[in-house]
């Protein structure tokens, strides 16, 4: 049970929506990295700048989807008891 409990994934407009939210998280986090590391490369794309991209990535969708589960209690129904 979230923080906030009227807006919980019960139908697929609601479930949509919160899913939008946490995918739109970890996709700005990751815009602002990428960005960052351009302006300082000057659009030389290594290895290494997408191996820090993927991490900073992964970890932004794992931060989200944490805020999202204490929130609004967003992926209860995926767990099983």
């Amino acid at each position: 049970m979230g923080i906030i409990s009227g807006f919980r994934a019960t139908n697929l407009p609601k479930a949509f929506a919160l899913n939008s939210i946490s995918s739109s998280i970890a996709v700005i986090v990751a815009l602002v990295m990428r960005d960052s590391l351009d302006k300082t490369k000057k659009n030389k794309i290594n290895a290494v700048d997408i191996t820090l991209t993927f991490i900073v990535t992964f970890m932004s969708a794992m931060l989200a989807h944490l805020l999202m589960y204490i929130l609004f209690g967003f992926g209860d129904g995926m767990v099983l008891n």
